[in-house]
């Protein structure tokens, strides 16, 4: 089993944790036996099926749950738990797809959103605190496509692959 840690090893848990010694194929952190998982790790039966980004936009999406109120000292409300989590299935979802995921925000209202840029194309995706999902498609800067309710991602993939 591997384990991401969203916080120091030390500070995580009671665990043997390794680290490797070639950091520049894999600087994360690996865990030898763990009886107990931290409430800010995440869990992956196999994290080679992840690419290095995909890691990477995790680990910044799990930080958000360490957001207070005012987080960015205009009265933003941190992203709900349903908007990370929504977020964080849509990532385990398309890990493997050939997307150009970009990066991961927190919104003012309690959403998390997920960019996707590839030349002159973007795409947002929003995961908001109801459960519900937008995604707005953009063509050199311009909105070509705004659709609530998302149930497929069939719209997005073929938009990069136009």
């Amino acid at each position: 089993m591997i384990v991401l840690l969203a916080d120091k090893p030390e500070q995580a848990s009671m665990s043997t944790i390794l680290k490797p010694d070639n950091e520049e194929i894999f600087p994360k952190w690996f865990v030898k036996r763990r009886n107990y998982v931290a409430p800010n790790s995440t869990v992956f039966p196999d994290i080679t099926v992840f690419s290095g980004d995909i890691i990477d936009l995790l680990q910044k999406l799990n930080s958000f749950t360490s957001l207070k109120y005012n987080w960015d000292s205009y009265g933003a409300i941190p992203p709900s738990l349903m908007s990370i989590r929504n977020a964080r299935r849509f990532l385990f979802k398309n890990a493997n797809v050939s997307l150009p995921f970009y990066f991961v925000s927190p919104g003012i209202n309690g959403e998390v959103m997920i960019e996707l840029n590839k030349d002159q194309k973007a795409a947002e995706i929003y995961f908001n605190p109801d459960g519900s999902e937008e995604l707005l498609l953009y063509e050199n800067n311009n909105c070509i496509l705004e659709k609530e309710d998302v149930s497929s991602y069939t719209d997005l993939i073929e938009f990069f692959n136009e």
